[in-house]
């Protein structure tokens, strides 16, 4: 882990069309995913999803981010935290989905779904609110 850290590169602004493209690409991947309604058609672009009987709002940057939080939530009105967040990396000149740990998360409808699937799970487990 700590050498892919150290090999991690900062954006530039060049960088800047690629990210938007892959954050299009991955709203293109959770649409086909999930079913969401469309509530915001400008940057960050935001989807509502009703999911295992939550709320949940999905809001994908131009700079290359997607988060998965609560949409209601009297605790959180503003700022709800993430419950799934993924953002690209650029390493050696290459670009990848990574979690917050930096882990890469390939670019596949089973793997998105699945980690969606584990962290919902846990949030009602942990009797978070939904």
């Amino acid at each position: 882990m700590a050498e892919i850290k150290e090999n991690r590169q900062s954006l530039e602004e060049r960088d800047f069309p690629i990210l938007e493209a892959m954050s299009l690409k991955m709203k293109d991947l959770i649409l086909e995913s999930f079913e969401v309604t469309q509530i915001d058609n400008s940057w960050p672009l935001r989807y509502r999803m009703n999911y295992k009987n939550g709320e949940f709002e999905w809001v994908f940057s131009a700079m290359g981010s997607v988060t998965l939080r609560i949409a209601k939530s009297e605790r959180y009105r503003r700022n709800p935290p993430p419950i799934f967040y993924l953002s690209v990396g650029k390493y050696a000149g290459k670009y990848r989905w990574e979690d917050g740990a930096a882990v890469e998360i390939p670019f596949s409808k089973e793997v998105i779904k699945e980690k969606v699937n584990i962290m919902v799970d846990m949030l009602i487990q942990n009797g978070g609110v939904i």
